[in-house]
């Protein structure tokens, strides 16, 4: 009896310590995980003070649209919302979607002040929304306009226009 409650005792031991040591490995996966995720996605939401879900939802709509004339027509009513929202200018969600409005237009000059907006906000920590679809990263934005500059023919020597 006594040789029986060693090994329970030594058994339960084990599986504590197996339990632990995966409970270790999981915090520690998770960890990585979460900081290796690119700087502009935002698990946190609400940080926006002025392009939240509401305009977001309206965003998502427009992109989802089956007609280029209607993509655009929705998008540039998404855009003049976001124009005369007080904060729009300190807020990623509406540098990102008015980026897209922009490109959406082949308008080079705003699409550039959005992208360097974007990139002014992303570099003091502000985040894009998670429930923006299909973002783009920084870069991707960096190509696009740089296309946009270069079939408007307004690039310069560094890739600004």
């Amino acid at each position: 009896m006594y040789k029986d409650l060693k090994t329970t005792i030594a058994h339960r031991k084990n599986t504590l310590l197996l339990a632990g040591l995966l409970i270790t490995i999981l915090a520690i996966g998770s960890f990585l995980v979460w900081k290796s995720l690119p700087p502009s996605v935002d698990l946190s939401r609400g940080q926006s003070a002025a392009c939240g879900e509401a305009i977001i939802q309206r965003y998502n709509t427009a992109i989802k649209a089956t007609t280029s004339v209607k993509y655009e027509k929705n998008l540039a009513a998404v855009a003049t919302e976001i124009v005369g929202l007080p904060g729009q200018t300190k807020d990623q969600n509406c540098a990102y979607m008015l980026y897209v409005g922009a490109v959406g237009k082949s308008d080079v000059a705003n699409a550039r002040n959005y992208v360097d907006a974007f990139r002014v906000l992303q570099e003091k920590g502000k985040k894009l929304d998670d429930r923006i679809l299909d973002p783009l990263n920084l870069q991707q934005m960096e190509d696009r306009v740089r296309a946009l500059e270069s079939a408007d023919g307004t690039t310069t020597a560094g890739g600004r226009g």
